[in-house]
């Protein structure tokens, strides 16, 4: 019976002894435990990293869009001082345009109706302008001077009629 003992507790020991016996599968439990402990540790730490960088890229990401706000600000003040300047001088060469026109143009064709006018009165003693000028105005006044001329003969004309 001793010996019968004596052999259970050797199958006793091989079974919680062993290399793959109740201790060594305890151990590893508790490797694993320990280990799963560690990860945890690790995940939690992580996840508290992570949260803190997000944080970060949330508050980066608000000073970015700021700034993009003002940048985009700035810069519609810029078109707006660009479009006004371009208006303004728009405005500036239509009046020296208007003032070349009024200058060239509608001040001589004023000049020449007033002679065509006092022609068509009967008095030849006008005085046409812009006959020397080399444009449209010149070209006018040339033709004025004809019918000048002509009214001038009529007149001598009939005169001697």
């Amino acid at each position: 019976m001793i010996k019968d003992v004596a052999i259970g507790f050797g199958k006793l020991k091989s079974i919680v002894l062993a290399q793959d016996g109740l201790f060594t599968a305890h151990r590893q439990a508790l490797k694993s435990n320990k280990t799963a402990l560690g990860l945890e540790v690790m995940l939690s730490a992580s996840s508290t990293h992570y949260q803190l960088a997000l944080q970060r890229v949330v508050a980066l990401a608000g000073r970015i869009k700021t700034q993009a706000s003002e940048a985009t600000i700035r810069d519609t003040e810029k078109a707006i001082y660009g479009i006004a300047g371009t208006i303004v001088l728009g405005m500036l060469t239509a009046l020296f345009c208007g003032f070349l026109l009024t200058r060239e143009i509608i001040r001589p064709m004023i000049r020449i109706t007033g002679s065509m006018r006092g022609l068509a009165a009967g008095d030849n003693n006008i005085r046409i302008q812009h006959t020397e000028d080399g444009n449209e105005i010149g070209d006018l006044a040339r033709a004025l001077m004809v019918f000048k001329e002509n009214a001038i003969e009529r007149d001598q004309n009939e005169l001697e009629r």
